[in-house]
């Protein structure tokens, strides 16, 4: 079994994030597609969107696509979420599956000061999500692969709701009602 895993705050979900995630099934026709929604990240202090609304998120826009689906296992493991914790824990829960980390090129810059790089390549290849198939991070061990990446951010998105901008055609519908009905990013 393939087991493609992509982590983030998805704060919230987007098409960007949809359409990398699908662009790289295509090449690497995993079984089963994971988004982990961080439940404290180490990198992002702004996340002001309780987990509950985002991975309520993530299920809304997953709900279509069988193979892809929203998982909570950061949460379940409490305090900072961690990437070689997250693959810990899903060879525990997969214990035959080969694991894939989905990264994008700027965190392929800046994986080498990650916790743990090393066990993190021990237990999942990490592939990034780039512009071409070349490399321009200093570590040979991450594959690079040509995806289809579309420039739409969460921020600008957070930052358009505040401004009372649309939103639409940026993420799922269903989405998008989750937000308006919550309140969210007011």
């Amino acid at each position: 079994m393939k087991i493609l895993v992509f982590g983030g705050t998805y704060d919230p979900i987007h098409i960007g994030h949809l359409l990398s995630a699908e662009s790289l099934c295509e090449i690497l026709e995993p079984d089963l597609v994971l988004f982990v929604p961080s439940a404290v990240s180490p990198h992002k202090n702004s996340v002001r969107t309780s987990f509950e609304n985002r991975f309520k998120m993530l299920e809304l826009a997953l709900e279509s696509f069988p193979k892809f689906r929203a998982s909570n296992i950061e949460q379940t493991l409490g305090g900072i979420s961690y990437t070689y914790q997250t693959l810990e824990k899903l060879h525990e829960n997969y214990p035959q599956a080969k694991l894939f980390w989905a990264i994008g090129e700027d965190n392929a810059k800046s994986f080498d000061r990650w916790k743990n790089p090393d066990k993190i390549l021990e237990l999942a290849e990490v592939v990034v999500m780039s512009r071409s198939d070349s490399s321009n991070s200093q570590n040979e061990n991450l594959k690079f692969y040509k995806t289809r990446l579309v420039d739409v951010s969460s921020t600008e998105i957070r930052e358009r709701v505040k401004a009372g901008k649309s939103i639409r055609f940026l993420i799922p519908p269903k989405v998008e009602e989750f937000i308006q009905a919550k309140g969210l990013y007011q």
